[in-house]
């Protein structure tokens, strides 16, 4: 892991350096070759039209908000991104019991975990941000405890 390049340990984007942000999440999705799951308590349609197109096709997008403070554009954006790109570009949507998430993170192909400092749809807009690799051990429990929310949670939309 000492040895990885800068861009595969993480990054730190200062407030207001919106296209850096964009960027550094870029360079993650853009890593995956089956799937990417998405937590953030505070999900909302611009995950689906901003970062969408970046996960390579056929490689399953899923998003996990929390029930209680997930955005209502959510669900439109996700049945149209479902509606136009069925399974050449896999989407699926849950939600998890209110309060239940604090956690921002992104997860590819189970096996790296990136941890956010700040909600998609406002990384770095008003506040320094950050995006941080975890660990091996701690990519595990990552995925084992956001897949087990993930299986209980509530369908908002399902994949094609």
């Amino acid at each position: 892991e000492l040895e990885l390049p800068p861009s595969a340990k993480g990054a730190f984007v200062s407030a207001g350096q919106t296209f850096d942000a964009f960027s550094a999440v870029a360079k993650i999705l853009g890593d995956a070759r089956s799937k990417v799951l998405i937590v953030d308590p505070y999900m909302d349609a611009s995950v689906v039209l901003d970062f969408g197109g970046l996960v390579g096709e056929g490689v399953h997008l899923c998003l996990l908000g929390d029930e209680a403070a997930s955005k209502p554009a959510l669900k439109p954006a996700a049945d149209r991104w479902i509606a136009q790109y069925g399974s050449e570009r896999p989407l699926s949507v849950r939600l998890a019991p209110p309060r239940s998430l604090h956690d921002r993170l992104i997860i590819v192909d189970d096996a790296t975990a990136w941890i956010l400092t700040q909600s998609l749809k406002d990384f770095a807009k008003r506040a320094h941000a950050t995006v941080q690799r975890a660990d091996d051990e701690l990519t595990q429990m990552k995925v084992a405890a956001f897949s087990a929310l993930w299986d209980t949670g509530k369908v908002l939309s399902p994949t094609a």
